[in-house]
């Protein structure tokens, strides 16, 4: 049984303010709607509370200062094994791109090889190669204090959406190359290495900031149309998800990636408050729709692109926090107590996993072989499980230092990437056997699990095997 919702037509376009201590968001010829700064408190989370201004892009930008201009650094705790003779996959989308290396845009320098890791106790983001396992910029996500980043979500031009826990949500680009020099000074300022944070509004790079509610959660790109060839390839119409708890009802938002403007929106009253923190993690579909789950008993929401009316989906077992969509397009949902459970579009079913655990079941992500890896916490290690027979494969727990791991995301050799927490940095696994490979840190408190390297949008949209 489920609960259908149409809508007759999309909310009407939305503009960003710019605003202190309070955010806004007016829909053209309506009313305001106030999104206070808030304290609260998460499971497994430390409570923050932002300050000061924030601001999109003030006008004079200036140039970095000597200090802001070192050069790029990498992390100084990566230990393990090298990427010299990587595991290579058939990617599929990636390849076919046909984009030349030197060329800015979607191509193999970008796409996947980078994984963006939210530093949610210092206010920044952090851009780190996944192949030379290096931190090559960091960012910060917002005007406040620290306004608490967390999920990031990457779309097929590498760019990245980090949504704040605090309110606001921010599009940073990754290529230096395709950054606009806005002061007209001849470069691009911009951070080179996590020693090299420049201040907010001095960056180049941030792309745009639009004020959200406080406790919004969810990230999730859309693919967008890949358009022209060659240095001409570029995608077009992306759009980002998200949403955030608005009263006592939960608002599900659609962003443009080229503006940052909402574009459409969707109450859905019958969650109520939801738990406190309305829908904590989200993904796409190959259709572009919107697949999100409510902390911490459900339902599961899904939201049609074209038309924005949505669905609302009981869990058989009410036990939830992680999720993610794999290339079949059914929504997984990992719970409290290692309770795992997958749901068919098609069959309009559910099936439960028998995990054996007893863990929390937080970011997962699907690989090119059809296994989901799952963070999982206390006992805490990374479970591996076969998405078509939904059994379990593993459960590798001896990683050295593991701590508390928040989520998993897969880089374009293969590899898989455990974001811990207490430890501040991430676990790279062998996906073959699951075995320890190296320990990028250097990290904030990072709490990440989403689409981090852009590869589960990837996925849904070219299913492999």
């Amino acid at each position: 049984m489920y609960i259908h919702v149409t809508v007759a037509a999309p909310m009407p376009r939305l503009s960003r303010l710019v605003v202190a201590l309070s955010l806004a968001v007016v829909a053209c010829g309506q009313p305001a709607t106030e999104f206070a700064q808030t304290t609260f408190v998460e499971p497994d989370e430390t409570t923050t509370t932002g300050g000061g201004s924030t601001t999109i892009r003030p006008p004079d930008l200036g140039s970095a200062s000597a200090s802001d201009s070192a050069g790029e650094s990498a992390t100084g705790a990566t230990t393990g094994a090298t990427t010299d003779d990587p595991i290579r996959l058939d990617l599929g989308i990636q390849p076919d791109l046909g984009t030349p290396p030197d060329c800015p845009g979607p191509g193999p320098d970008l796409l996947y090889t980078h994984i963006w890791v939210a530093n949610s106790a210092e206010g920044t983001v952090s851009r780190i190669d996944t192949r030379t396992r290096t931190e090559k910029a960091r960012y910060r996500t917002s005007g406040g204090i620290n306004d608490n980043p967390s999920r990031t979500s990457v779309n097929l031009e590498g760019d990245v959406a980090v949504v704040n826990r605090l309110g606001g949500v921010t599009k940073i680009i990754a290529d230096p190359a395709r950054c606009p020099d806005l002061n007209n000074d001849g470069e691009v300022q911009t951070s080179h290495g996590p020693g090299n944070v420049l201040p907010w509004g001095k960056d180049e790079c941030v792309a745009w900031w639009t004020p959200l509610p406080p406790r919004s959660r969810p990230a999730a790109w859309t693919a967008g149309e890949l358009v022209g060839e060659g240095c001409e390839a570029h995608y077009e119409g992306i759009e980002l998800w998200t949403s955030a708890p608005v009263g006592d009802d939960v608002v599900v938002f659609r962003l443009a990636s080229s503006t940052g403007d909402i574009t459409a929106q969707i109450t859905i009253p019958e969650l109520g408050t939801a738990g406190l923190y309305g829908i904590y993690g989200g993904a796409v579909d190959s259709n572009g729709d919107f697949w999100g789950v409510v902390y911490n008993a459900g339902p599961l929401v899904h939201v049609h692109r074209d038309d924005m009316s949505y669905e609302l989906l009981p869990l058989p077992q009410p036990s939830a926090y992680g999720m993610t969509v794999d290339n079949q397009g059914r929504p997984w949902i990992g719970g409290f107590d290692g309770v795992l459970q997958r749901y068919d579009p098609a069959l309009m079913s559910w099936q439960s996993v028998d995990t054996g655990l007893d863990s929390l079941l937080r970011g997962m992500t699907q690989h090119a072989e059809g296994e989901l890896w799952i963070a999982a916490l206390n006992p805490s290690g990374v479970l591996r499980v076969d998405s078509e027979t939904a059994t379990v494969q593993a459960f590798y727990s001896d990683l050295p230092g593991i701590d508390k791991p928040t989520g998993t995301s897969i880089d374009y050799d293969g590899y898989i990437w455990l974001v811990d927490q207490v430890a501040e940095g991430a676990f790279v696994l062998n996906p073959e056997d699951g075995q320890f490979e190296a320990f990028v840190g250097g990290l904030k408190g990072p709490y990440t699990y989403s689409d981090m390297t852009g590869w589960a949008l990837g996925n849904v949209l070219d299913p492999h095997g």
